[in-house]
């Protein structure tokens, strides 16, 4: 067994400013749009304060990209799906579904902050 982990921290005012220099939070904002799928969209969009939701997921976003850039480069942030009130990781690549990723979100002040961890099953020769 190997596991590998990844870690992003992400300042919740820098997602704000982004997702508002581009119109603010919506289903049609450029930025969210290429960054999070519908699903993860509809989840956030219509709190109170979005911008928590939208740079934790950003971060564990990030976090899954370093965790599995031993095993495959994944430049396209959309193809990570972070579903669910718990957050659970899914993603488009078939391939890489049976590997086991955990994630965990974080909140404090200005930061979300998000640690994955994943673990592969290594065949041995023995």
């Amino acid at each position: 067994m190997k596991q590998t982990c990844g870690v992003d921290i992400v300042h919740i005012p820098r997602i704000k400013k982004l997702v508002e220099k581009h119109g603010g939070p919506s289903l049609e904002n450029p930025f969210i749009k290429r960054v999070f799928s519908k699903e993860e969209i509809a989840h956030i969009i219509d709190r109170k304060d979005p911008y928590p939701g939208l740079a934790g997921r950003f971060a564990a976003k990030e976090a899954v990209i370093k965790a599995l850039n031993p095993f495959k480069k994944i430049a396209d942030l959309k193809s990570i799906k972070i579903k669910g009130k718990v957050p659970k990781v899914e993603l488009k690549d078939n391939k890489l579904s049976k590997l086991g990723i955990s994630v965990s979100i974080s909140h404090d002040g200005d930061y979300a902050i998000a640690l994955v961890v994943v673990t592969v099953l290594i065949k041995t020769d023995r």
